[in-house]
This record gives structure tokens, C-alpha cells and sequence, in this order.
């Protein structure tokens, strides 16, 4: 099944600062569900191009705002290619997480202690005896590793 994506960037134009300014939003949708982050880039809300997604106009502050929403498109098709590619079924919240660099793996106590074993059962009989990773492999599948 091919799953529907797409991005859109924003604006609130109801919430404007002291200065006037609006925040840009980026909107991640796969399969009808939503997520959103805010860009933390401002913008006025008479020169936001609501159909494009994008600032009017051609002077460079304008130019650069615009290069950095289409990095920002890319880098989005390219987590979903990622996903993809190595099988991986997605939701919107994983792309946007991936995107901000929040990793998907959680590092729960056990995780750690599995990773901890691996690193010593390739230095026993350099710097550990065989007898240290028995032990603490056998309290990590004991607490259900």
C-alpha cells in the first residue's frame, strides 16, 4: 500500500509578535495524520505566499528564507526515502522526529546494559575474564533482556 504524504509550511497570521512578525510552521502529513513544528523563523504576514508556501518578493533576506524552506522540504523527502528504502513503515511523528534529530530508540535501562554486555564479550580474554560477562549477561536476561 502506497502511503499519502506530503509538507506544507504556514503561518498564523492571528499571532503576530510586537514587531508584527508571524512564526512559519512546517506540517508533516502521511495517511491523513498531522504533526507540525514550528521553524523558529519569522516572517511578515502580508508577504507569506499562502498557496506556494513561501515569502514573496527578491530581496536576499527573502531569498535566503526560501532556500532554507526547500532545505527543509528536501531533508523531509529525504528521511521518507530513508524509511522506505530500508522497509520501514513511517507516520508523520517519526519523520518529523527523525527531522529534529530525536531518535527513535529509547534508552531504557535494559537497552543500556544489552549494549554494555556487547562491548564487554568482545574484550573478554583481553581485558575481562570470561567469568565478569557470564555474570552480567546472566543478571541482564534475569531482569528480562
Amino acid at each position: 500500500m502506497k502511503d499519502s504524504f506530503s509538507t506544507l509550511f504556514y503561518i498564523r497570521g492571528s499571532r503576530l509578535d510586537k514587531n508584527g512578525m508571524t512564526l512559519i510552521y512546517l506540517r508533516i502529513t502521511v495517511n491523513g495524520k498531522r504533526s507540525e513544528i514550528s521553524l523558529q523563523r519569522k516572517v511578515r504576514p502580508e508577504r507569506w505566499d499562502s498557496k506556494k508556501g513561501r515569502v514573496r518578493g527578491t530581496i536576499p533576506s527573502t531569498q535566503e528564507l526560501n532556500q532554507f524552506l526547500d532545505g527543509i522540504v528536501s531533508r523531509v523527502y529525504q528521511i521518507q526515502g530513508e524509511f522506505i528504502s530500508d522497509g520501514v513503515p513511517y507516520t508523520s511523528d517519526m519523520i518529523l522526529n527523525t527531522f529534529q534529530g530525536k531518535g527513535n530508540r529509547h534508552n531504557t535501562l535494559l537497552s543500556i546494559y544489552g549494549d554494555h554486555n556487547e562491548e564487554l564479550s568482545e574484550l573478554v580474554g583481553r581485558e575481562f575474564s570470561s567469568g565478569a560477562y557470564w555474570i552480567g549477561r546472566s543478571m541482564y536476561t534475569t531482569c528480562g533482556g
